[in-house]
């Protein structure tokens, strides 16, 4: 599904109506939303045939500023929930899971002094908790400078207003491909500038729905605005569904009712299975989900793979290609351990071999970053020490006992792997590069081994 929003600048231009209906043409969008169309509702309808939509809604223009209009596909069902001069809202029916959500075509106040008033009109149109909600249009304001260039630097304050209205609504950015400038004021001297006024933001109900989202400018001939394509991959959420990691937020742990909610679900879960089984189920039982997709990537070979399966089997070839290694043989490793000098002494021995004790195990724990990226079980460091008067005891059973040679090592090794970008718009496999996110149960035994082997580091290695 393709939607497109545009500051137009009047619709009485038919070089405007006909650069419309060559981006309808070219993209096929379900949904129109224009702004400044300067256009009365009546004479939409001639609008609505050129390029080829079957429904419209208008908002009249006041004098010689301002209308908008919302077209939208017959075979989508679409209906309006309220509208004033700067927004158009809409019921819009999922076309594959045939669920409901909210549409908000939004034209923020072009004079700087009254646009608190449109961060004030966003609070009432959001809909209620867990409802899917996505906002598109000019909001006439940025985010940071970084979404200028050219020109006297932006406000702090204003733009802050802007970020915080964002945030109270739950409203997060889709980002962009390709350019990410949508307005400029059109000058071939130094005084050249343009900025990010145009943008489509969601809550997280609408994101965890239309998880392949990707966001484009157009070229605009006779608009000071460039055209905003939003693209919505619902075909694949037809196709193939895939289990969501659950990842526990720091935030969480500033909310009075989170400590209650792990020592309730901890207490609940003390008579299940073992004990990593038991603390992965425990932890379970509070969070919410989220996750991020590679839509689509070339081969070395310059291929384009869009399905899921032939994506993941791109960056398998790839990165066994890169990364693989011959195993060598025992017999090879003890002629190579022939020529290397003893140095670990009976003492240092005596030392590495001593039982493991509570300490250790807790000063691997609060020595770890306490917001690195999570394992498969979702919770980074900051959890444990945020509720190690809760879990501690039971999180140094568990550890004491996999040291001692029992525990499930299939699962305490349990891994993702995540692919991170090196560059800006990645397009090959070879522009990603992988990173292992363990458990943190998994790092705790880890650095309790590392930091017994740095006592004799500095004697076996040499400098």
């Amino acid at each position: 599904m393709i939607l497109i929003s545009w500051n137009c600048r009047g619709l009485g231009n038919p070089r405007t109506v006909q650069d419309l209906c060559y981006m309808a043409k070219e993209k096929k969008p379900k949904i129109m939303f224009l702004i400044e169309t300067l256009l009365v509702t009546s004479k939409l309808e001639g609008v609505k045939k050129r390029v080829g939509l079957e429904n419209c809604f208008g908002v009249d223009p006041v004098g010689r500023s301002g209308g908008l209009a919302m077209l939208w596909s017959g075979d989508l069902v679409v209906e309006i929930q309220n509208y004033s001069r700067w927004h158009i809202s809409a019921w819009v029916e999922n076309e594959v899971t045939k669920q409901r959500w909210l549409f908000t075509g939004f034209y923020g106040h072009p004079e700087t002094a009254k646009r608190n008033m449109s961060w004030e009109l966003l609070c009432p149109l959001k809909p209620p908790v867990l409802i899917p909600w996505c906002v598109a249009g000019d909001f006439n304001e940025l985010v940071s400078q970084s979404e200028k260039f050219g020109g006297r630097q932006r406000g702090e304050a204003q733009m802050c207003r802007f970020r915080e209205a964002l945030e109270a609504n739950d409203l997060c950015d889709l980002g962009y491909k390709g350019d990410k400038f949508t307005w400029s004021n059109g000058h071939i001297d130094d005084t050249f500038t343009k900025e990010m006024l145009d943008r489509c933001v969601a809550n997280s109900s609408w994101r965890e729905i239309f998880n392949d989202v990707w966001v484009e400018t157009l070229p605009a001939r006779n608009s000071d605005h460039k055209p905003l394509v939003v693209g919505l991959s619902t075909i694949q959420l037809r196709r193939q569904r895939y289990s969501k990691p659950f990842r526990f937020e720091a935030g969480w742990t500033k909310d009075k009712e989170c400590e209650e909610v792990v020592l309730r679900e901890w207490e609940n879960t003390r008579r299940n299975g073992g004990l990593l089984g038991k603390i992965k189920e425990s932890l379970r039982n509070c969070g919410r989900r989220k996750r991020n997709r590679i839509c689509q990537v070339r081969d070395l070979q310059g291929r384009v793979m869009k399905e899921q399966g032939e994506i993941a089997r791109a960056f398998k070839l790839h990165f066994e290609e890169i990364l693989s290694s011959r195993v060598p043989s025992v017999e090879e490793l003890e002629v190579c351990l022939q020529k290397v000098e003893k140095k670990v002494t009976p003492e240092m021995n005596d030392t590495l071999l001593k039982d493991f004790n509570k300490a250790e195990v807790e000063k691997a724990i609060f020595h770890m970053g306490p917001f690195k990226s999570p394992g498969p079980d979702g919770f980074g460091a900051c959890f444990f020490q945020q509720y190690w008067h809760i879990v501690g005891e039971e999180v140094y059973q568990a550890v004491l006992n996999f040291l001692k040679g029992g525990g499930d090592l299939e699962q305490m090794n349990y891994t993702f792997i995540a692919l991170v970008p090196k560059v800006k718009d990645p397009e090959l496999v070879s522009e990603y590069r992988p990173i292992s996110l363990c458990n943190v149960m998994y790092k705790i035994v880890a650095k309790v081994l590392a930091n017994r082997l740095k006592v004799a580091l500095t004697d076996v290695i040499s400098q």
